[in-house]
């Protein structure tokens, strides 16, 4: 199971609530030697829907990130106390949203990739069938 750790996912928690929904991710699918062998399309479709999940949820998040970033040039005073946490929370903000962009990064280039296992998965069932149906003299039964 993926379930990210440490400092910067309990920094995320207090930022966006909960974000330990990542164990639905990846689980569908058996592993061997560092790659994956899906049993079917429909196993691929299933953990793809589970991926565009965890992607919408990221895109929303850069919402309310971006309206974060954005509260940082509306400081409340003008005095040095002030300006010195307006600053430090806007260089927390801009790594925050170099973090959450490297995420969806990550995430839109997996989905990418699991499209193109679909669609291999896909090409090969056909293939397989046709082979079938052609042994058997193009009788489908």
């Amino acid at each position: 199971m993926l379930e990210p750790m440490g400092a910067a996912t309990s920094a995320a928690e207090q930022i966006f609530g909960d974000v330990s929904t990542w164990s639905a991710v990846g689980t569908v699918a058996g592993s061997a030697g560092g790659s994956f062998e899906f049993p079917s399309v429909e196993e691929i479709d299933a953990v793809l829907a589970s991926w565009r999940e965890r992607q919408d949820s990221i895109t929303k998040r850069g919402d309310t990130l971006e309206f974060m970033v954005a509260s940082v040039y509306n400081a409340p005073a003008n005095d040095d106390a002030t300006t010195g946490y307006m600053g430090i929370w806007g260089t927390s903000l801009s790594q925050l949203r170099d973090q959450h962009k490297s995420m969806l990064d990550y995430v839109n280039n997996y989905i990418q990739k699991l499209e193109a296992a679909k669609k291999a998965k896909q090409t090969g069932e056909d293939e397989t069938t046709d082979a079938i149906r052609k042994s058997a003299g193009g009788i489908t039964q």
